[in-house]
């Protein structure tokens, strides 16, 4: 049998403790066919390519695996070179993840891999990984991609059909579980939990998933694993977390579905048996406006749920039409509001920078962040990822010429990749910032916190002092004066 290493590529943007749950997955179909398995998380070091090549030097393999999503792509492009100059074509290289599948031609062009998997890995990785391990033809293999003379051959992604058989338990022993403990900020719920149960400064927060797919087609959503939902049982998603909890202890699940929401039967069932379980280790998970009502959100809350994200992503009509979230302003209201009323804490994700945004647009999300007394939310632009309907608008608008080019720079739509608007690229950045300081501002003077005000409206002056020198330097004092004037406008509520 092979010796295999798996390689957890660096993202842009995205936060360490982030495990490698694709290549855990992946992992466990190939120890179980007697495989010898390693995984080196590039990730959790923040290796750049040239550190984790030398990192990866250090161990003994007959063939890579590599995976990741979008914002790893320029990763990849660097890395595979260099790997090919060590150790040339004798070791066979095979990707996956989205990175890979979600736009197959491009990746195969691009970086020079021996074959991709173009849907989920656990289909196929095991007689992909015995085909190049002995050199055999892939011409009857499905769901993969790879080259073949000068052409592509990209045969159609196969999918997890059953996930209790073909998902077993990762192999957590191949990673060091301390490298994913990480300081949640005093804002957030987590720390909430950290405080009341005096836990350790650093806490560990699991990442898994009981669902695959998302069956809904927003606008700006890539959907990493297709439309076709798939969900564990409930017995055995819980036996899951008891094997994590009995050997890890976590301080916290997260349980990254898409969709977890998406059967409301499978979620009655899953908190009557995770209270059952005896099990007290909180979780947060993710869901849509429209499938939760405020007595799902009192069950999740009496399992032991401390946090739902909600993607709520504008609180304009107009925009969340052109999103085709297929959901109302109010039905973002009615979510918010039931789960501060049974007592969670309610985390909503918000998109700016639709092609019909507008200022005007941008107020309303304002207004309702707001009204609905959000404190914190998460903020990101809209940002064009492969396979979404937006990466083909942005294509079809010229906005996208070259999308090798485009790839290496892509980010985690936390920073303003290209501008669909009407707006200038500053005007926009600038509303948006001023949505997060007024939402911020506005929750701490609601409860006369003033020495937060205080604090918020000290740290943005040294902030514009710092900003206000530069100008001087650069345009005068006439420029810098129009500056000053322009942010005490933007300030008020």
């Amino acid at each position: 049998m092979a010796e295999i290493l798996l390689l957890h590529p660096t993202y842009r943007g995205r936060q360490a403790n982030a495990m490698p749950s694709g290549l855990l997955c992946v992992a466990a179909i190939l120890k179980a066919k007697g495989h010898k398995v390693q995984i080196v998380d590039s990730q959790v070091h923040k290796y750049r390519p040239r550190e984790a090549l030398q990192a990866i030097a250090k161990t003994d393999f007959a063939l890579l695996g590599i995976g990741g999503i979008s914002t790893s792509y320029y990763f990849w492009k660097e890395f595979v070179p260099l790997f090919r100059q060590k150790y040339g074509d004798s070791i066979p290289i095979i990707a996956g993840g989205s990175v890979a599948s979600t736009m197959p031609e491009t990746f195969l062009k691009f970086i020079e891999v021996d074959a991709i998997c173009t849907g989920d890995a656990e289909p196929v990785v095991a007689e992909l990984t015995e085909h190049l391990s002995h050199h055999r033809s892939l011409d009857n293999l499905d769901g993969i991609g790879y080259r073949k003379s000068k052409d592509f051959v990209i045969k159609p992604g196969l999918r997890v059909k059953d996930m209790d058989s073909d998902v077993p338990i990762p192999p957590y022993d191949l990673i060091d579980i301390d490298d994913y403990r990480i300081s949640f900020p005093p804002h957030s719920a987590h720390w909430y939990y950290i405080k009341q149960n005096n836990k350790r400064k650093k806490a560990l927060e699991f990442m898994l998933f009981s669902s695959r797919g998302c069956p809904y087609n927003c606008f700006f959503c890539s959907r990493n694993f297709g439309r076709q939902f798939v969900q564990h049982s409930v017995d055995k998603f819980i036996e899951h977390m008891i094997f994590i909890a009995k050997n890890y202890s976590p301080d916290f699940f997260c349980i990254e579905d898409e969709l977890m929401t998406m059967r409301h039967d499978w979620v009655v069932e899953f908190c009557a048996k995770y209270k059952a379980s005896g099990m007290d280790v909180p979780y947060r998970m993710n869901a849509r406006v429209d499938t939760i009502d405020k007595e799902l959100l009192m069950l999740l809350k009496n399992s032991h749920c401390f946090e739902v994200d909600l993607g709520i992503e504008s609180g304009s009509p107009i925009i969340l039409k052109e999103m085709n979230k297929r959901v109302t302003v109010e039905q973002n209201k009615n979510a918010i509001r039931w789960c501060k009323e049974v007592g969670l804490y309610p985390s909503p994700t918000m998109v700016f920078g639709m092609p019909s945004e507008t200022m005007e647009t941008i107020e309303e999300t304002k207004k309702f962040l707001i009204e609905e007394d959000v404190r914190t939310f998460g903020s990101f632009y809209a940002t064009a990822y492969p396979a979404s309907l937006l990466f083909q608008y942005a294509i079809s608008k010229g906005m996208i010429q070259n999308i090798d080019e485009y790839m290496l720079k892509v980010d985690n739509a936390s920073r303003l990749m290209i501008n669909y608007t009407v707006l200038s690229d500053q005007s926009l950045q600038k509303k948006v910032a001023e949505v997060g300081r007024n939402v911020l501002y506005t929750w701490y003077k609601r409860r006369r916190m003033w020495w937060k005000i205080l604090k918020l409206k000290l740290g943005l002056g040294l902030d514009y002092i710092k900003k206000g020198i530069n100008t001087l330097l650069k345009e005068g004092p006439i420029s810098l004066i129009g500056k000053v004037i322009e942010k005490t406008k933007s300030y008020k509520t």
